[in-house]
């Protein structure tokens, strides 16, 4: 499924702070860095989610796993 441009830029956020901290960040990070609402960000992440790019445990704060993009591919 597509991604709209905010979905992406949340996407690669997510990618890019795992790269640096090697854990993934918490909804409030997110928000920080990206200059948004958590309600906000929580929004995109279930999209994600829901589209496949993402895996989330509610109630978790660091619950996020990327989906491989040969897992997405096939999907």
């Amino acid at each position: 499924m597509k991604l709209t441009k905010r979905q992406a830029v949340v996407l690669d956020a997510l990618k890019e702070f795992y790269e640096r901290e090697k854990i993934m960040p918490t909804t409030r990070e997110l928000a920080a860095r990206l200059g948004c609402a958590q309600n906000a960000i929580n929004s995109h992440l279930n999209e994600l989610n829901r589209k496949g790019y993402i895996r989330r445990t509610p109630q978790k704060a660091r619950a996020i796993v990327l989906v491989d993009e040969n897992e997405l591919a096939t999907a």
